[in-house]
């Protein structure tokens, strides 16, 4: 497996359908392909932040 920065909406595609595999099967902590799956789970999240923002809450007005 190749993993690399995520710089398209279609690298994004790709990862998050490769992830879906490893959440059906977990891959062993510590092993190659789950050291893989980590490295992807925060590149989607670097990812998901950069592009897909969430923006703070606004505060609720005391009632009264």
């Amino acid at each position: 497996m190749n993993i690399r920065p995520l710089q398209t909406e279609r690298d994004y595609r790709q990862a998050k359908q490769q992830l879906a595999v490893w959440f059906d099967a977990q891959p062993e902590a510590g092993s190659g392909e789950g050291d893989a799956f980590e490295a992807m789970l925060i590149l989607v999240a670097n990812y998901e932040n950069t592009h897909f923002p969430i923006s703070a809450p606004i505060p609720l007005r005391p009632l009264g």
